[in-house]
C-alpha cells in the first residue's frame, strides 16, 4: 500500500506506474467474429516485453482447456490502446517453458512446473506500450510493485501493488513476494518492477493461499528458451533485440510530451542505489539499441514491430559514438525505420 512505501520508493512508484500498466494486458479466450461481445472470462495478466510480443504464465494460457496443446493455441489479448481506451487482438503462442508441459499437465490447482512461462505472438499490427526488462542475473532484495488485472469493482482493469521480495527460490528460478498485500485473482502473469532501477525483474505466478504473498518467475529464466537451427537467430535473441530496438525508437522519438522509460530512469530517486554502471540511463539505451541494429534486418523480417506516434524522420551526416548519439536532439538522432 502507499503508506508502507519509502518516501523513494512512493516516487518511483507514481513515476513507474502509467509506463507498466500501458503494456500491461488481460489474457483471456480468443475473440470469435464479428458477433462477439467481448465478455471474455479473464484468464490471467500478461505484458509487452517487444513489439508484437507477450510473456505470460504458461499455467495463464493453459486455462480452460487441459487437454489442448499450449505452442500453436490462440488466446485473446486486450491491451491498452491509448488514454482510457482499450483494444482486443488475437494472440498464438509460440513457445512454453519448460518444454515438457505439453506432455505432462500438473493436477487442478496445482502448481505448474518452473519456469512455467509462455511467449505470445500478436497476430495483427498493433500500436501498444513495452516495459523494460532487467539486465541483471540476479535481483536486489529491494521493494517492487506487481502489475494484473483485477476486478474489484466488477469491470477489469490493470492496477498495481507494492512489497517486496523476500528472497529466492528454485536456484533463483523464482523469486518470493513479501505479503504486504494480496494477489489477487486475474494478477497471474503480470509484470513485477524493481522501484528502485525501474525494471521489469519477474513475472507473477502464484499467490500464497493464506495471507498475502506470493511467488514470481525471474524474467532471467526467457534465456533458457531453445535454440533455433545452426545459423538462425534464437527466439530469445530475437526478442530482446526488438525489445532493445523498441526503448532506441522511444528514446528518439520527437514526442517529448510523452515520458518514456529511458526518461524516468533518468528522473528515479536512486536509478541505481548500489552502485553500477557510470553510463547515464539514454547511454545505456543508446548503446543496447546500437548493438541490436547490428543484426541484419533480414532476421528480424516478418516479425510486428509497430511503433506509437508513427514514423520518426531524421539525419545522420557521419558516424558519431554512443555518447554523442545519446545527447543528440531526439528528432535528428537517426533514420525512421519501416513497419515490418
Amino acid at each position: 500500500m502507499l503508506d508502507r512505501r519509502t518516501g523513494g520508493s512512493a516516487r518511483a512508484y507514481e513515476l513507474l506506474e502509467p509506463l507498466v500498466q500501458a503494456a500491461t494486458v488481460r489474457v483471456h479466450p480468443a475473440p470469435g467474429g464479428y458477433a462477439d461481445r467481448g465478455n471474455h472470462p479473464t484468464w490471467g495478466s500478461g505484458f509487452f516485453v517487444a513489439p508484437g510480443w507477450v510473456l505470460t504464465c504458461a499455467h495463464v494460457v493453459g486455462e480452460g482447456g487441459a487437454a489442448v496443446r499450449l505452442v500453436g493455441r490462440e488466446i485473446g489479448i486486450t491491451f491498452s490502446s491509448g488514454p482510457r481506451t482499450t483494444g482486443t487482438v488475437t494472440g498464438r503462442v509460440e513457445c512454453v517453458l519448460p518444454e515438457r508441459l505439453e506432455e505432462r499437465r500438473p493436477a487442478r490447482h496445482a502448481l505448474w512446473d518452473l519456469p512455467d512461462l509462455a511467449l505470445v505472438r500478436v497476430l495483427a499490427p498493433v500500436s501498444h506500450a513495452c516495459v523494460r526488462l532487467t539486465d541483471r542475473a540476479r535481483p536486489r532484495l529491494d521493494e517492487v510493485a506487481y502489475f494484473g488485472c483485477t476486478e474489484d469493482l466488477g469491470i477489469p482493469e490493470i492496477t498495481g501493488r507494492t512489497t517486496r521480495l523476500r528472497g529466492t527460490a528454485a536456484g533463483g528460478a523464482a523469486l518470493r513476494l513479501g505479503d504486504d498485500d494480496e494477489i489477487e485473482p486475474g494478477m497471474s502473469g503480470g509484470p513485477v518492477v524493481d522501484l528502485g532501477r525501474g525494471e521489469v525483474v519477474g513475472v507473477v505466478k502464484a499467490r500464497r493461499h493464506t495471507g498475502g504473498g506470493g511467488l514470481a518467475v525471474s524474467v532471467v529464466q526467457l534465456r533458457t528458451l531453445p535454440l533455433d537451427a545452426a545459423g538462425q537467430i534464437g527466439l530469445y535473441r530475437r526478442v530482446m533485440q526488438a525489445h532493445d530496438l523498441y526503448h532506441y525508437d522511444e528514446h528518439l522519438s520527437d514526442l517529448d510530451s510523452r515520458r518514456t522509460w529511458t526518461d524516468v530512469h533518468g528522473e528515479l530517486p536512486a536509478a541505481d542505489p548500489y552502485g553500477g554502471p557510470r553510463l547515464t540511463p539514454a547511454e545505456i539505451t543508446t548503446l543496447c539499441g546500437l548493438l541490436a541494429e547490428i543484426t541484419p534486418a533480414r532476421l528480424l523480417r516478418g516479425r510486428a514491430r509497430p511503433r506509437r506516434g508513427g514514423p520518426r524522420r531524421g539525419t545522420r551526416s557521419g558516424p558519431a559514438g554512443p555518447a554523442e548519439l545519446a545527447r543528440r536532439p531526439r528528432h535528428a538522432a537517426r533514420p525512421a525505420r519501416r513497419h515490418r
